[in-house]
């Protein structure tokens, strides 16, 4: 069975407050424990944290997309900015750059 999102954001209640600070602690939990096995697997392969760094901001970018296209907002590089967390200028060049890039 397919959900269909709803039109109006209102009806998303997780886009329409901020998140618990328990809530967000237990995610950045979640996500330390997610991330051990990755950090592993590349520095086995002689990726450095630097080197690493700037790929989050594309992933965050394209989950920040598809939420924003679920709801009526218009998707404005301020309002991606705001809503993931990346400065305008990261969102911008990010959104600039080949699709490959980006994910």
């Amino acid at each position: 069975m397919r959900r269909t999102p709803p039109a109006n954001p209102v009806a998303r209640p997780e886009l329409q407050s901020q998140p618990s600070a328990e809530h967000a602690e237990l995610a950045q939990r979640e996500a330390a424990a997610l991330m051990q096995p990755v950090a592993q697997r590349l520095l086995r392969h002689a990726v450095s944290y630097p080197a690493f760094a700037e790929l989050p901001k594309a992933v965050f970018l394209a989950a920040t997309s598809g939420e924003m296209a679920l709801g009526e907002a218009k998707p404005t590089q301020s309002a991606m900015s705001m809503l993931s967390g990346l400065r305008r200028k990261d969102v911008r060049a990010l959104l600039q750059a080949p699709a490959s890039v980006r994910m």
